[in-house]
């Protein structure tokens, strides 16, 4: 059972993670809201949509600003304890910085799992959306791929089926360790093909050390496979410079 000082040490805590996610939060909708409106410059549409792209893209912004917002929380915590001069008040009632620490430890473990299993599914989805939308604007699938820290994600509807494509590295015409999901229209498994490597200078893609198994789970090894996509090694790299920028 949690005594008062427990109480009172966690919401406190949760007071200040909570105020920062706002400051945070509206930080993100702002800017994302003058990056949906640059990129609606050239459309002639209401402001509902740049509002309303703002609004799908804002949560995932804000889950990759999460352990800032945890580590600003911590010390603006700490601060008050101190300007209110409760420190020595805990320290007297026995309660040393090992207990503080290890109470803000496990809510900020609690806090952590909550984030990741769920708002991060939640932020993940309106994402999804977010690129769905998005692409309705433009010719290239552009808006349903990603360059970012954990590779080159992409996804793209070609002749009657959809690919998935996941690269973990990525180098002007060549990509690295590839996974490819490719699905009917009605997301029923078609193939899935492995590779070490890919040429995507053309949008024929030429891959190295394939490994595909087919509708029915059956593997076949191949020492070059061609594979048709919407994209190349210089549209990837386009897209790469904005990511970075």
């Amino acid at each position: 059972m949690l005594k008062k000082y427990h109480q009172y040490l966690i919401n406190s805590f949760l007071n200040n993670f909570f105020k920062i996610s706002l400051v945070f939060l509206s930080l993100s909708f702002i800017l994302n809201f003058f990056e949906e409106l640059k990129f609606f410059d050239n459309y002639n549409v209401n402001t509902f949509y740049p509002i309303f792209l703002t609004f799908l893209n804002t949560p995932s912004t804000l889950f990759e600003l999460f352990p800032f917002i945890f580590l600003i929380s911590t010390k603006f915590f700490y601060i008050e304890l101190y300007d209110k001069n409760e420190i020595e008040i805990l320290k007297n009632n026995g309660i040393n910085y090992f207990k503080i620490l290890s109470i803000i430890s496990i809510i900020s473990l609690i806090l952590g799992f909550i984030l990741i299993f769920l708002f991060y599914t939640f932020s993940s989805v309106l994402k999804n959306q977010y690129y769905n939308f998005k692409n309705n604007f433009t010719e290239d699938n552009t808006y349903l791929a990603v360059v970012n820290e954990d590779g080159l994600w992409i996804k793209e509807d070609i002749n009657s089926a959809s690919n998935f494509i996941h690269s973990e590295k990525f180098n002007k015409n060549s990509i690295e360790n590839i996974i490819i999901t490719q699905t009917s229209k009605n997301y029923k498994n078609i193939k899935t093909i492995y590779a070490k490597k890919a040429n995507i200078e053309r949008k024929t893609w030429e891959l190295s050390d394939v490994k595909l198994i087919n509708e029915q789970g059956e593997n076949q090894r191949f020492d070059i496979l061609k594979f048709e996509s919407t994209f190349t090694g210089e549209i990837i790299s386009n897209l790469f410079q904005i990511y970075i920028l």
